[in-house]
């Protein structure tokens, strides 16, 4: 049995890199949202306040009407799963939350920054910490979580890229490589405590190769016992229950 869901993104930043709906994390705006969709809305959310007004519009209209995708990502690798979800078939959103996980596995995100002092996460080293007072800039390869001295320009590689900086002070040919034209998000503010940085998102598979995959392979379906809605993640995206039934054979969308 097929749902079609509705997919709206909450982001302060406006959205101007989202191809999909956008709504400020205000519960007013997104309850309107919500009512003006015809089916059921699946809320997108990267950050803890975007989350939090998810959750209290599904506590206000219950699951049957809101599902909720959050996934804590850097903001260049987000860009990236909204274009993603935003090329799957209506019939087969219910299974965002899988072409999200699968698109995020294939992806490595760096950020080039001018100081770690204020980087806790990765830690740099007590060396590092030192040399960020001096003309030095670093790689934090978020996905490794490593920190390291910068020396050249980053090898950006993949098939698929997308980059948000804080403009003009960055250094130009700071990075090489790039496999096309990157997915500039803009908007994003002091994403990164430096006086100037980069950051960086490179996809090893092409987008819709992973969407394809995802949405025919299917080991990956599985339906909610409570609902009903199939889905290609762990988790229903609406009762937010762990899906027990076995994975669907018949009836999900290829």
């Amino acid at each position: 049995m097929q749902h079609h869901v509705a997919l709206i993104v909450i982001d302060a930043r406006g959205g101007a890199s989202s191809p999909l709906g956008v709504v400020e994390p205000d519960l007013g705006r997104v309850l309107e949202a919500i009512a003006a969709s015809a089916p059921p809305a699946v809320l997108l959310t990267r950050d803890a306040r975007a989350h939090a007004v998810a959750r209290s519009a599904r506590l206000a209209l219950g699951a049957e009407r809101v599902g909720i995708l959050h996934r804590p990502v850097p903001v260049t690798a987000w860009a990236l799963v909204l274009r993603g979800l935003a090329s799957m078939p209506p019939q087969a959103l219910t299974g965002a939350g899988g072409v999200a996980d699968a698109m995020l596995s294939a992806m490595r995100t760096r950020a080039v920054l001018s100081s770690v002092t204020a980087l806790t996460e990765p830690a740099p080293s007590f060396g590092q910490y030192m040399a960020s007072f001096g003309p030095s800039s670093f790689e934090v390869d978020l996905t490794a979580g490593t920190v390291t001295r910068r020396h050249g320009p980053v090898v950006v590689g993949g098939v698929e890229a997308a980059v948000a900086s804080s403009g003009s002070r960055v250094p130009k040919s700071i990075a090489r490589d790039w496999p096309g034209e990157p997915l500039v998000v803009a908007g994003v503010g002091s994403a990164w405590r430096a006086s100037w940085w980069m950051e960086i998102t490179s996809m090893a598979a092409p987008t819709p190769h992973i969407v394809h995959h995802v949405l025919n392979d299917r080991a990956r379906f599985g339906c909610c016992d409570t609902c009903g809605r199939w889905s290609t993640s762990p988790e229903c995206l609406f009762c937010d229950l762990a899906l027990i039934s076995p994975p669907l054979r018949e009836g999900a969308p290829a």
